[in-house]
């Protein structure tokens, strides 16, 4: 976390040094709301940091954060309770494992197209599956949460440019990717 941070900081990409001192999980909300709105910024910071380059071959990129039970109160109350409202809505989803249909109308319910379902619910499916015992343990106690990613023929990170006009690519990234997810890992 320290390492990203610093990144952002010395750019001053997001808000002024002081601020960012002085209220490090207004950052984080910031930042996190700003990566959804728009992910492709972190890939110009990533690139302009020098830790990936537009030719470059990935096979293995992990992200961890850990956080205090301080700070994710912090973090919780600068939302306005969509932090709240988001680990209710979790618990929800992770009181029982769903089967793979109910999988499906979920996903139907938040708008993913039933027509294409047959390209995407398998791999989703599997993922839940694989992912619920973490997911459970994360959404019950977060306090952190590691995410990586191991591309074993390699991706070449130029695709990511071309998403945006061929979005069918994204499933050639998924098929050649193993994904592990870890709870509150010890950072």
């Amino acid at each position: 976390m320290q390492e990203l941070r610093s990144i952002f900081i010395e750019d001053n990409i997001y808000e002024t040094k002081e601020i960012i001192k002085n209220s490090p999980a207004k950052f984080w909300v910031e930042f996190v709301d700003s990566a959804i709105k728009d992910p492709s910024w972190i890939i110009d910071i990533a690139e302009s940091s020098g830790l990936i380059s537009s030719s470059q071959t990935l096979y293995n990129i992990s992200l961890g954060i850990s956080w205090s039970d301080g700070f994710y109160r912090d973090i919780s109350i600068l939302s306005g309770g969509a932090v709240d409202a988001g680990m209710i809505f979790a618990k929800a989803y992770t009181a029982n494992k769903m089967n793979k249909y109910e999988v499906q109308i979920l996903l139907q319910n938040f708008g993913f197209d039933g027509e294409l379902q047959g390209l995407y619910l398998d791999l989703i499916y599997s993922y839940y599956d694989q992912f619920f015992d973490e997911i459970k343990i994360f959404v019950n106690n977060p306090s952190g949460i590691m995410v990586e990613l191991d591309f074993a023929e390699g991706l070449d990170t130029s695709i990511v440019e071309k998403l945006e006009e061929n979005p069918m690519l994204f499933f050639t990234i998924l098929n050649n990717m193993d994904l592990s997810i870890n709870a509150n890992p010890n950072l």
